[in-house]
């Protein structure tokens, strides 16, 4: 099995988080106590981060005030990260380690909220914000960054993949592809990876890696064009809902439309030089002006600059239309679709989007037109779990319960299984490496308890994986593996001195 979009750096910085997410808690009650009980908990850090807030999966839960994050943690940052983490909330000690005044300009597609008097309200609007304040916080030593990473990789290989496409290293790791490169290099690490750095991470001058067999790929590059639904963040054609969910949890105005990160010269410009090196492109896409703007760029790039081959990506896709999977076809563009949104919100996607939520996430659509598309989970937006996503890819119903969201978009166990595997690996560009079982590629096996093609739509989510083999060795996923055990240690020795 290939996941492939992830974070795993992210994951494995959150794995010691304040958990306040609708995934492990079932109602606004227990989201505040288990923030509360987390704060003394972890007292001991020099930042508190809480991580799954979700007012869209819990419509109960009320923003917090600043006044409160600073009654929560009257000394100590404190950023409470929503699930999706498009938006935040941070505590007057978290603004001020980060230098956030009533003067600090907004990044392009992000914002500080700000009071009636224009001072930083402790509300952070997109990943641009949320970065300048995150970047604040103290370095991890680079042993334990390197442990929490293994034993995240050893999350994945437990859930049943070999594989994992990094799209977007996203962490507080000074050189995130250079750990990623060094993990590789050691045959106990229990997964692959292909990446797609930063455009920070990357020098354009370069170019990436042509190599299929390798543990870690360096591929291609991650923009994001808008950002996410549930924070008013995606750029759809249309106007969000009119609804109590709209108005008064996400706080939108009537006639709301999502910001696009770039203007269509600037994007353009930003991805050309990576285009031209052979870099291959991932773009965040969830609204339709969003899927337009990278389409348009990528088209004005091909005709300048043609590549038979690029594969570049169209990452989410959350309302791309027919008109745009047919023209993605034309370019030879991929498409990789986010379906836990099916399953986690789609009780919520007919406040948030009312009749489009019949087109959401389109997969069947994508299959008529002839795409090999990919499902992912976007890890840690939502838990790794690649059989709960193929069976939402099946049924399309809603955890929650209700009725299914657009039944013409299902598609089958068949096609399901190849989104995780034969279509991953050709998406990241190693389908003549792994992908299939076939004579001359890499022995890279999962072990499960049930055949998916024989087990029930409704209970795939319950296959389990009983072993991960990689080059048809079994892979080691305890948390206490003897390399962990030595990381560890030398872990233990760099916090002592810190």
């Amino acid at each position: 099995l290939i996941e492939p979009h992830t974070h795993p750096l992210a994951s494995a910085a959150l794995g010691s988080a304040i958990d306040v997410s609708g995934f492990t808690h079932d109602s606004p009650e227990a989201v505040r106590e288990a923030l509360e009980e987390g704060v003394q908990r972890f007292a001991p850090q020099p930042w508190l981060i809480a991580f799954g807030w979700d007012p869209v999966m819990m419509p109960d839960l009320e923003s917090p005030t600043l006044a409160e994050l600073d009654a929560l943690s009257p000394d100590k940052p404190l950023v409470i990260l929503e699930q999706m983490m498009h938006e935040a909330y941070a505590n007057s000690a978290a603004l001020e380690a980060a230098g956030i005044t009533r003067d600090t300009p907004d990044p392009p597609g992000a914002s500080f909220g700000r009071d009636e008097d224009g001072e930083p309200n402790g509300v952070i609007h997109e990943l641009g914000a949320l970065n300048l304040v995150l970047a604040a916080m103290p370095p991890v030593p680079p042993a334990l960054s390197e442990l929490l990473l293994r034993w995240q990789y050893g999350a994945y290989a437990r859930a049943g993949f070999t594989t994992i496409g990094v799209l977007g290293p996203v962490g507080r790791v000074d050189d995130p592809i250079g750990m990623m490169r060094s993990l590789g290099a050691d045959s106990s690490v229990p997964v692959r990876a292909v990446i797609y750095g930063l455009p920070k991470h990357l020098d354009a001058d370069s170019v990436p890696d042509d190599a299929v067999d390798s543990r870690v790929i360096l591929r291609g590059v991650k923009f994001w064009m808008d950002g996410s639904p549930y924070t008013g963040g995606a750029a759809f054609a249309e106007p969000y809902e009119d609804s109590e969910l709209v108005r008064d949890r996400l706080g939108l105005p009537p006639g709301h439309l999502g910001p696009l990160n770039y203007e269509p010269d600037a994007f353009t410009e930003a991805i050309e030089p990576f285009h031209r090196a052979g870099y291959r492109v991932a773009v965040h896409t969830q609204g339709e002006r969003a899927i337009d703007r990278a389409l348009d760029a990528i088209e004005d790039l091909l005709s300048r600059r043609p590549w038979a081959d690029h594969r570049h990506r169209l990452e989410h896709n959350a309302l791309i239309t027919s008109e745009q999977i047919a023209r993605a076809k034309e370019l030879g563009v991929e498409l990789s679709f986010f379906v836990d949104h099916i399953y986690y919100y789609g009780h919520q996607l007919p406040n948030l989007v009312g009749d489009r939520a019949e087109r959401y996430m389109p997969l069947g659509s994508a299959l008529a037109a002839g795409h090999r598309s990919t499902i992912h989970t976007d890890n840690p937006a939502t838990p790794v779990g690649p059989f709960r996503a193929m069976r939402t890819t099946l049924l399309r119903t809603p955890r929650s319960g209700g009725e299914p969201l657009g039944t013409d978009e299902r598609i089958t166990i068949e096609h399901a299984l190849q989104s995780v595997t034969t279509n991953a690996a050709r998406q990241l560009g190693v389908e003549a490496h792994r992908g299939s079982l076939e004579v001359g590629k890499a022995a890279d096996l999962v072990q499960l308890t049930h055949n998916p093609l024989d087990t029930p739509a409704t209970e795939l989510a319950d296959i389990e994986v009983l072993g991960t083999w990689i080059d048809g060795q079994p892979v080691d996923t305890r948390k206490a593996s003897r390399p962990n055990l030595d990381l560890a240690l030398l872990a233990l020795r760099q916090l002592v001195a810190f």
